[in-house]
């Protein structure tokens, strides 16, 4: 199992999610509550987003610039290099 570390990453890094449900954007959208950290990978130079491209989608609508991201500590290295 991985440990991972909670970073934050300015939105314009991540890709934009192409599909997403509407219902659940929606959902996401009305709450009230903070969103949780996204989860996500960095590999070839690239983030990947492993969990939560509808909190992606929310936080740029709501003119967020970063996210909250949990990213594997081991890929750390290479993102400080990068």
């Amino acid at each position: 199992m991985s440990a991972y570390t909670l970073i934050t990453v300015p939105l314009s890094c991540l890709p934009v999610p192409v599909s997403l449900d509407a219902s659940r954007l929606a959902r996401i959208r009305e709450a009230t509550r903070p969103l949780p950290p996204i989860s996500i990978q960095w590999e070839d130079g690239v983030y990947y987003i492993h969990d939560g491209r509808h909190r992606v989608a929310v936080a740029r609508a709501h003119g967020k610039r970063t996210i909250k991201a949990y990213i594997p500590t081991e890929q750390l290295q290479a993102l400080r290099e990068a």
